[in-house]
């Protein structure tokens, strides 16, 4: 797939001359922070389908729906 990608950049450098350069580069930029991103949130499993980023994730957006639950029950509550 990289291949793919790195081949296709370079066809397209070849066609737009120096001018083009610039793209190629902001393309392969791009590419490479989809790539992390795509490890990042799903590459990282532990086994059981799960992942410290996910988790984390989710835990805090739980934890936000707690306290909003929370607070609606008992608003002069403070923590």
């Amino acid at each position: 797939m990289i291949k793919k990608i790195s081949n296709f950049l370079t066809s397209l450098q070849e066609r737009l001359g120096e001018k083009g350069q610039g793209m190629v580069e902001y393309a392969l930029i791009l590419a490479a922070v989809a790539i992390i991103a795509v490890v990042a949130i799903w590459g990282g499993s532990k086994g059981d389908g799960t992942n410290s980023l996910k988790s984390a994730v989710t835990g805090a957006f739980e934890k936000a729906a707690t306290e909003v639950t929370n607070a609606q029950k008992d608003p002069k509550a403070t923590n």
